[in-house]
Parts: structure tokens; C-alpha cells; sequence
């Protein structure tokens, strides 16, 4: 797997924003995540991008398919919330054989806008094959 670490924020998405973004994002870049709008690169900087990615963890949208472009081993984190559960990166990083874990938030708006705890975060992140400790002395 890659080095970096990415967030890809969904500020100003018209759905499946984050209601608690900032708490998120102060955890991420406090882990050493990157943040990042996919939207705002062109399709060859997204693709340079993801190819040095370790984790990549976000809201579930359509930046998160660059992990596509991630190398076996990377991983992902998907932020659903409760009331739009979608697998297809799921699927995606089975295919590649990448990590794949999920966090699941409480929906709070018609437009599927949600809160994901910190700590449910905190804790996927501590589960990651890379955050554990190695078993070798």
C-alpha cells in the first residue's frame, strides 16, 4: 500500500454531507490524513493521488471511487448514513484486494445529511490492518 492518508471531504455536497464535519476532520488530520476534494482535481491528479494511498476514509459518494486507482493492501473507510447504505466500494476494494471498513451515522435531513460519532471513527480507524501492532519481535 501507499503512505498517504486521505480524507475526501463532502463540504457543500447537495446530499450525504456530514453534519459534524469539522469534528471529523480535526480526528483525521490529528491521525495525519490529508484532506481533499476530489472534485477539485483533474482526473490524472485524483488517480497520481490515491495511487500513494494507505487509507482513504469519507462519507460514501463519488470521490471515494478513486480507490480504484489505490494499491492493494490500501484501505477505506465508508461513512453511510443509516438511511443510504450503498456496497459498491465494498466491492470495489474486494475486487483490489484492499480493506474495506464502514461507519454507520444517524441520518438527520431529507437530503440523507448525517452525524458520524468521532469515536465510532476513532475505532475503525484503530482497527485497520496497518494500526495494529505487528506480532513480530
Amino acid at each position: 500500500a501507499g503512505s498517504k492518508r486521505l480524507y475526501v471531504t463532502r463540504r457543500g455536497a447537495r446530499a450525504r454531507a456530514l453534519t459534524n464535519e469539522d469534528e471529523i476532520v480535526a480526528l483525521a488530520s490529528e491521525r495525519g490524513f490529508e484532506i481533499v476534494d476530489p472534485g477539485m482535481l483533474s482526473l490524472r491528479e485524483q488517480a497520481a493521488l490515491f495511487a500513494e494511498a494507505a487509507v482513504t476514509a469519507g462519507a460514501s459518494g463519488a470521490g471515494l471511487s478513486n480507490i480504484l486507482f489505490a494499491p492493494p493492501g490500501a484501505a477505506m473507510i465508508e461513512f453511510h448514513p443509516d438511511s443510504f447504505i450503498n456496497c459498491a466500494h465494498w466491492f470495489i476494494t474486494n475486487a483490489l484486494d484492499q480493506h474495506f471498513g464502514f461507519v454507520i451515522g444517524a441520518g438527520e435531513t431529507e437530503r440523507h445529511d448525517f452525524h458520524v460519532p468521532v469515536a465510532k471513527f476513532a475505532a475503525a480507524l484503530d482497527a485497520l490492518p496497518h494500526e495494529r501492532p505487528s506480532m513480530t519481535a
